[in-house]
């Protein structure tokens, strides 16, 4: 299946990359290029991290991984869904989580005259487990 989507978007299949693509796939907690690193290097002890960065930069541009960055944190963040969702991220202790909203009716091709390729919008506030603390 990973082989297959990496065909499928023009991508050399590669142990490393199909592993990188598999490991951003399967979380929900988006990880760092530093998150990918640490577990690759379980998988394959001599990959650099160079390898992991150029691997998920070449993931995100063909679109089956989407990098996302927030205002006030340091690295991007890759996440396995790359279709169009939002995010809320807590301000308590930094979990980012999907958020399972209608995106259709705000996503538009062109707003005064702007042509629109990418839509990054975030909601933040307190968790529901940090919330319980309160």
């Amino acid at each position: 299946m990973i082989t297959n989507k990496l065909r499928a978007a023009a991508l050399k299949s590669t142990f490393q990359r199909e592993k990188i693509l598999e490991y951003i796939s399967s979380r929900k907690e988006h990880p760092t290029v530093d998150k990918i690193y640490k577990h690759m290097l379980k998988i394959c002890p001599t990959i650099s991290k160079t390898t992991v960065y150029n691997n998920v930069k070449s993931l995100d541009k063909a679109g089956l991984i989407k990098a996302v960055k927030f205002s006030g944190k340091g690295e991007a963040i890759y996440d396995g869904n790359p279709s169009v969702h939002y995010h809320f991220v807590c301000n308590k202790c930094g979990t980012i989580f999907d958020l399972d909203l209608d995106c259709k009716n705000i996503i538009k091709k062109e707003i005064d005259g702007h042509l629109v390729e990418n839509v990054c919008a975030y909601f933040s506030g307190v968790c529901k487990e940090c919330k319980k603390d309160l």
